[in-house]
């Protein structure tokens, strides 16, 4: 991710350099938004992918900003009391805890102003498959708890079913990648009973030395 970001910031450079005369290059603050369920665990500063073989001096720096959104506590997303906060608190719900908590994300938007609101509000839909491309400026926080309940209810059933659904394809997927391992120790097993060195065999099916000994033992 480190190396992407530099990459995107220097093609930026690239395009401007191409494209105008600039005597110095705009500063870019590079930010790296996470909400995925996993801990991001990938190095953030680019250093540290490589190797220090010469001096210090001459290996590149750079480090992005990371945002990792599964990294806050509830606790301080609810003293943000802003759009943000609530955004970030929704995603680290499931869709029962969300419905116990309509509540806690109303009184965080309740000193919001409309544009931020309305973003969120559209935003929120989005999440929930209503895709209108234009949200009316919401007049009141009640009308955010109306329309939360609402979707929830609506959508609620599907959003499980979908993750029901992705849970399978992902079992089915592991079962697709178990076999095709299982098909593949076969394989280099029959390629070393059939006089082939067993380094050759591990080379050609992409299985270690190591796990084709422990199979064929």
């Amino acid at each position: 991710m480190t190396l992407r970001m530099l990459r995107y910031i220097t093609e930026l450079y690239e395009d401007l350099i191409r494209s105008s005369r600039v005597k110095t290059l705009p500063a870019v603050f590079p930010v790296m938004l996470y909400n995925g369920e996993k801990r991001w665990t990938a190095p953030e500063d680019l250093n540290k992918l490589i190797e220090k073989t010469i001096p210090g001096q001459y290996i590149p720096e750079f480090r992005y900003y990371k945002i990792a959104e599964n990294e806050f506590s509830k606790d301080f997303l609810k003293e943000l009391k802003n759009s943000i906060g609530a955004l970030f608190y929704i995603e680290n719900c499931s869709t029962d805890e969300l419905k116990r908590e309509i509540d806690t994300v109303v009184n965080m938007l309740r000193s919001e102003r409309p544009a931020e609101l309305s973003l969120f509000i559209s935003w929120f839909r989005y999440i929930f498959n209503e895709r209108e491309d234009i949200v009316e400026e919401v007049r009141g926080v009640e009308e955010v708890k109306t329309m939360l309940s609402t979707s929830l209810k609506k959508y609620g059933k599907e959003i499980e079913k979908e993750a029901l659904q992705r849970g399978i394809e992902k079992g089915i997927e592991k079962g697709i990648e178990k076999g095709a391992h299982k098909k593949a120790l076969e394989t280099a097993a029959a390629l070393v009973n059939d006089k082939m060195p067993i380094k050759k065999a591990a080379e050609i099916t992409g299985i270690t030395v190591e796990e084709i000994k422990k199979f064929m033992a």
